[in-house]
């Protein structure tokens, strides 16, 4: 059960995250990216994520610097 809680709030702010770049809001950005650290989340993950949301390169690798 736990695991499936923390996976949804994953989802979520991976969505806030996304739209967040995509609306160049980079300090939203910065805050999801930050709490997704907390998550446990790596930028292996984050790559698979904007890979399967079909993100561009660049807004991958701009999600990538947020989380280093």
């Amino acid at each position: 059960m736990f695991k499936q809680s923390v996976a949804k709030v994953r989802g979520e702010y991976y969505s806030e995250l996304w739209n967040a770049i995509e609306k160049q809001d980079y300090e939203k950005a910065d805050k999801a990216a930050k709490i997704l650290l907390k998550l446990g989340v790596t930028s292996k993950g984050l790559k698979a994520s904007g890979e399967r949301r079909d993100r561009s390169p660049e807004d991958v690798e701009k999600a990538v610097e947020l989380v280093k």
